[in-house]
């Protein structure tokens, strides 16, 4: 490592496999507002563009959510030239389902291994449940437990002090496919038939089978964007939010991002009664805590429903409990602590290189050759569906890129 302090702005790159929101949110948007503040140097680049000149003069690397295997070279050329990294881990991958494509392949024995060998290697690991860093204690693998971040300039300030109209009830997902809302759907349907006409249904990203072309439900499209997404639903100002959850080994390494959002919203939210939410919702007063029966859905809606004054209660007592655990600037604080801890001499930084690297085999053929033949390999097991698919998702990080490299925003 070479002897840089950070007064003269330590050059950091992100190396990230994709703009998802959580890499948007945990690292590009704080690490672009310590830019701003005149405190590191950011770039950031995705594997699949990534060759060995994109690590030159960098004094530290930030990795999230980089499990690919095919990838593999990269990692090894920064742990070979002593370049430093931190590992922000969101999810707990060794837990993930595999009823999904996501959970597929992220449970993957040959990424799980990768992923094992990116934390054991890593000058910090920073995680965001006590479930995770539980986990990883167990490997021998030491983290750090970070707040999760609450953006408050992409909030728009709610206007209305009353509930006017029906009541507007709100729940929001990525998932393209959500079980998760299957735990609420029989309490919300019932709503609608006794109280027709006085509530409103919002879905965002997606919205069950059984809701689709129902009076009094509405549908917004899923909106990759998460900064436009966040705005976009700050702004339609709803008074009650869901926030189903399961309490098994892997939502248990979620983050309470539902209560955050919602808060922040000054939306009363009823939220499952997990661990997850039961250790941040005070009952009654930031949030109602609801078993995951359809009876206990039920009756806690139709109690927020009836009772506005304490609806508008619970969302003010939310916001503000959620600006006290979340004040501006406190998470890029933090990381900044953290980017000085793996960038100073004092620190064991071959604590990274303590574990023995696995044995590798090294291949004749050159990077941009194995990106040749990959590509062809993929080229013939891909689908031209599929491939439009992959055009499309690599147009749109392109631009996201752009946006980040030469705007300086996202």
């Amino acid at each position: 490592m070479n002897d840089r302090s950070l007064n003269n702005h330590p050059k950091i790159l992100a190396l990230l496999p994709g703009f998802i929101p959580s890499t948007l949110m945990d690292v590009v948007a704080p690490l672009l507002k310590l830019e701003k503040s005149g405190y590191v140097n950011f770039n950031i680049t995705l594997e699949f563009y990534a060759q060995p000149r994109t690590f030159k003069n960098k004094d530290l690397i930030i990795f999230c959510r980089n499990t690919d295997p095919r990838y593999k070279r990269l990692w090894d050329y920064v742990v070979e030239q002593h370049i430093p990294y931190i590992y922000d881990l969101d999810d707990d991958f060794y837990a993930m389902s595999q009823d999904n494509p996501l959970g597929s392949y992220h449970s993957m024995p040959t990424n799980l291994n990768m992923l094992t060998q990116y934390l054991q290697h890593a000058a910090l690991v920073r995680v965001y449940s006590i479930s995770l860093l539980e986990r990883l204690a167990r490997m021998g693998i030491a983290a750090e437990l970070v707040t999760p971040p609450l953006n408050w300039d992409l909030i728009y300030p709610r206007k209305k002090t009353t509930l006017e109209g029906p009541v507007r009830i709100v729940y929001a997902t990525s998932r393209k496919q959500d079980t998760l809302s299957d735990l609420f759907a029989e309490a919300l349907h019932r709503l609608l038939r006794t109280h027709s006409g006085k509530v409103e249904i919002h879905f965002w990203g997606f919205c069950p089978e059984t809701f689709q072309k129902i009076p009094g439900v509405v549908v917004h499209p899923f909106n990759s964007n998460y900064a436009d997404y966040l705005r976009a639903f700050s702004s339609c100002e709803y008074d009650i939010g869901l926030a189903p959850m399961l309490d098994d080994e892997f939502h248990r390494g979620k983050t309470n991002a539902k209560y955050r959002e919602y808060g922040a919203c000054e939306i009363a939210g009823i939220y499952s009664r997990v661990p997850l939410y039961a250790t941040c919702v005070q009952e009654g007063e930031t949030g109602i805590l609801v078993d995951n029966t359809p009876d206990d859905w039920y009756t806690a809606l139709v109690r927020l429903v009836e009772d506005n004054y304490l609806c508008r209660q619970i969302g003010q007592a939310a916001r503000n409990d959620n600006w006290r655990l979340h004040a501006p600037d406190r998470f890029e604080q933090v990381w900044m602590a953290q980017i000085t801890q793996a960038l100073s001499p004092k620190l064991e930084i071959c604590r990274c290189y303590n574990q023995p690297l696995p044995e590798k085999t090294r291949s004749r053929v050159s990077w941009q050759n194995q990106r040749v033949v990959a590509l062809i390999r993929r080229l013939k097991e891909t689908s031209p569906m599929e491939w439009f698919q992959n055009l499309r998702l690599q147009v749109r990080n392109l631009v996201m890129m752009a946006q980040i490299r030469w705007r300086k925003h996202i």
